[in-house]
Parts: C-alpha cells; sequence; structure tokens
C-alpha cells in the first residue's frame, strides 16, 4: 500500500477488538433461531422444524443448536447488549479514524491459506478464518 503512495501507520486496535467480541457470535446465533424458524413457518414446514434440528450433520453444529434448543444460551438481554455495542463499535471506530486522520483501515483479510480440505474439521479453524474480516463485518464497514 506504501508503493501506492498510501501512508500506512500502526493503531493499538484492542479496545475495538474486546468490544467486536461481544459481538461475534451472540448476533447471528439470537438471529438464527428467530429467522430460521420463521423462514420454515414461511414455507409451510410447521411439522418438520423438529426434523430439520434433528438432521444437521455437523456435530459441532448440531451441539451449539441443541445446546441453544435445550437452554436458550443467549438471552434477550444478551442479544439487546450486542445490539447496542454494534452502535459504540461503529463510534470507536469512527474516533479512532478521527483521531489517527485514518482513511482507510487495512487489515490482511487472508490470515491463512485457504487450508486444505482435510482441514476443515478443525475446530479452531472457522476463528483462524474470519479473524480479520470478523470486525469489518461486524461494524458494517468495507474491508480490503
Amino acid at each position: 500500500m506504501q508503493d501506492a503512495g498510501f501512508d500506512c501507520v500502526e493503531l493499538d486496535d484492542g479496545g475495538i477488538y474486546a468490544l467486536n467480541e461481544t459481538l461475534t457470535f451472540t448476533i447471528p446465533l439470537y438471529e438464527f433461531f428467530t429467522d430460521f424458524p420463521r423462514a420454515l413457518l414461511g414455507l409451510g414446514w410447521e411439522q418438520k422444524i423438529d426434523a430439520v434440528f434433528s438432521h444437521i450433520a455437523d456435530p459441532r453444529v448440531r451441539k451449539i443448536i441443541h445446546a441453544h434448543l435445550a437452554e436458550e444460551l443467549i438471552s434477550r438481554a444478551d442479544y439487546a447488549s450486542a445490539v447496542r455495542d454494534i452502535g459504540r463499535l461503529r463510534l470507536q471506530m469512527n474516533a479512532q479514524f478521527s483521531a489517527q486522520n485514518i482513511g482507510l483501515l487495512a487489515y490482511p483479510t487472508s490470515p491463512c491459506q485457504v487450508p486444505p480440505l482435510s482441514h476443515v474439521n478443525r475446530p479452531e479453524l472457522f476463528a483462524e478464518v474470519i479473524r480479520n474480516t470478523d470486525l469489518a463485518s461486524n461494524a458494517a464497514l468495507p474491508s480490503v
């Protein structure tokens, strides 16, 4: 980027990432349990919802889904707090941009090579792959 004429600066994004972590799974998981059943109902699948949840093939995904179904792992209050944190995250990002006179925030979006198919069952793979795109996604920022 410097070769293209950009000034590059390092910044401490620890506070931003700490706030971002409050959103990463809370919002998508909570919304999954409202939006997905609503979609199935819209398709006329009222009688098939349990069957759909019972036939989740990936054991890790099945474990998360069934744990939430049994215990409501994410409460409405947790979700509301995470939604408020989106606003806080955007404010912090704007403050960073202003304080540092930043016009573009670039993180490497591919922190690792695309893994071979034989590695897709590693539990930590998802976190590794989304590591540097998660912030932009949660803050609704364009990413480079």
